[in-house]
């Protein structure tokens, strides 16, 4: 698993104009417990462009839909 002390990097690449980068954060973030990425969002949300803010969003959302099969019987 990535430090969690990277987080804050890896939101600020989300929005690399290389998508082989965006890519790798991309399965980084997803790679953390949803509640610590929650935190570490909220803890800086104020710096998140648009642009951050809808990765996050499918990041949670497939973080969501993980929980969900995992739970489904």
């Amino acid at each position: 698993m990535t430090d969690p002390k990277q987080i804050p990097h890896l939101i600020n690449l989300l929005d690399d104009d290389s998508r082989e980068i965006r890519d790798e954060v991309y399965g980084r973030l997803v790679e953390f417990d949803r509640e610590l990425l929650e935190r570490e969002v909220r803890n800086s949300c104020e710096l998140l462009n648009d642009e951050h803010k809808e990765h996050l969003q499918r990041i949670f959302d497939d973080h969501a839909l993980i929980d969900l099969k995992q739970q489904w019987p």
